[in-house]
């Protein structure tokens, strides 16, 4: 759609489409109908989603996009556990790339929020300063 490439073509958006009714589940967790078409915007690493509520009109899909780029919508946070996998067509779970993102950028905010330990961080050694001052120095004779 002109929607698409005009936001896709900025790097900002990636798009999917998938058949609702074979994915209730998944429709659920993001509080979706899954029985007619939806657009969804959701940011796996800032572990929040906004469902678009409108017209399926160019100008007002850009206007959400826009808001979201903005940082303007207001956006609804979750966990990767609320997330239902998507299935295939046969029912069996499929590789759910956005709960893989989702569960990364969790461990990463974690990580990121708990302070790093003394132990690890690396200072150097006077031995280790004198050695590669001499190494600085071979290869600059």
């Amino acid at each position: 759609s002109e929607v698409a490439k005009k936001k896709a073509a900025g790097g900002l958006f990636r798009f999917l489409w998938m058949n609702g009714p074979s994915q209730r589940a998944f429709a659920d967790s993001f509080r979706l109908a899954s029985d007619f078409p939806q657009l969804l915007m959701v940011a796996p690493k800032k572990l929040r989603y906004l469902n678009y509520l409108g017209a399926f009109q160019t100008a007002d899909i850009v206007e959400f996009l826009d808001k979201i780029s903005l940082g303007s919508a207001r956006t609804i946070p979750y966990t990767a556990d609320e997330i239902a996998p998507i299935v295939d067509t046969s029912g069996a779970p499929a590789a759910d790339k956005a709960a893989e993102a989702t569960k990364e950028a969790e461990a990463t905010k974690t990580a990121e929020a708990s302070p790093a330990p003394e132990a690890a961080k690396s200072e150097e050694k006077p031995a280790e300063k004198a050695e590669t001052k001499a190494e600085e120095k071979v290869k600059a004779g």
